[in-house]
């Protein structure tokens, strides 16, 4: 009805707001909701059906989070054969995004550090092992940082017998 509102709440289009969204604005921060993120749906080859509702969580995490001074940031660790966050773990990864956590990828094998900005790191399903240098870089953010990390390992589907890995949980006598 009011083109001019939508342009004063977005006047670059970076937010691209249409028809059946919702925007939660404070400040200078901005939260697009749309009509599917408010509904649990069902698909099947012919079909889509809501059979549920996620309005109040979708509401609640996007008023937390343009509300908030920062939003926690969880990383999920890459490079050991792990499924794609984007693929395999969607759910997940939106059901963390619509509780206020931005969810990113993080690959120790290329960096330097964990980032500062971490509030968790996360090994979902890795394939291949942790390298010594990936430890260390591991034990730095757990040990001196006070980090927190949380390693999901399937001992059947893996073939590898995850020394490393071992090495630094046993440090935590796990």
């Amino acid at each position: 009805r009011t083109p001019g509102f939508i342009v004063s709440v977005d006047p670059d289009n970076l937010l691209e707001i249409g028809k059946n969204e919702f925007i939660v604005t404070c400040g200078d921060k901005k939260k697009k909701l749309d009509a599917y993120d408010l509904f649990q749906i069902e698909s099947d080859y012919y079909s889509q059906t809501a059979t549920g509702s996620n309005a109040e969580q979708a509401f609640t995490g996007a008023i937390m989070y343009v509300s908030s001074n920062t939003t926690p940031v969880i990383y999920f660790a890459g490079g050991h054969g792990e499924p794609s966050m984007d693929s395999y773990y969607a759910s997940l990864k939106e059901l963390l995004e619509r509780n206020n956590y931005d969810v990113k990828n993080l690959n120790l094998l290329t960096a330097n550090a964990v980032p500062e900005d971490a509030l968790a790191l996360v090994y979902l399903a890795p394939q291949e092992d942790i390298g010594s240098a990936e430890k260390e870089l591991l034990k730095d953010y757990l040990l001196k940082r006070g980090g927190r990390a949380m390693f999901f390992v399937d001992p059947i589907m893996g073939s590898e017998n995850f020394a490393e890995l071992n090495g630094l949980l046993s440090e935590f006598n796990i």
